[in-house]
């Protein structure tokens, strides 16, 4: 009995420290776990005022893995680069080695593809992100 209560006090700070961060799995795809959380950005200085959907990759294996996807986004109903979402400025790519993590942060030298604009806090004259997706997301080993 006294195992099982030292376990669930060891266990409580890990999971507390999980949700603390807002991290929410997205996706998981070959020993890449991918998950994204909302965030805002606010940096007065250089007018901005966003909020973002950044995104976090895992390598859970013992292997290097290089990662590929094209990002398509959603404002309400209407796909805003389903017809050419294959456009080199849609496609990201990223090498993770055993048991690295990369994320995206609110900040100019945040990772490609691990930031993703949602909406203008204080402005309502774009549509807001409704959904996105990875589209053709490849996990293979690197070479």
């Amino acid at each position: 009995m006294k195992k099982v209560i030292l376990l669930i006090i060891m266990i409580i700070p890990v999971i507390t420290i999980g949700q603390e961060e807002g991290w929410k799995l997205f996706k998981e795809s070959n020993g890449v776990m991918i998950y994204q959380m909302d965030k805002i950005w606010e940096d007065p200085s250089e007018g901005i005022n966003q909020e973002m959907v950044l995104l976090k990759f895992v390598n859970t294996t013992d292997q290097k893995l290089h990662v590929e996807w094209y990002e398509v986004r959603w404002q309400g109903d209407n796909c805003r680069n389903c017809d050419f979402y294959k456009d080199a400025e849609y496609k990201y790519e990223l090498t993770l080695d055993p048991g690295e993590s990369i994320e995206g942060k609110c900040s100019f030298d945040s990772p490609d593809g691990l930031s993703i604009f949602k909406r203008f806090i204080e402005r309502d004259s774009v549509e807001p992100l409704s959904k996105f997706e990875l589209r053709e997301l490849s996990v293979n080993p690197a070479g």
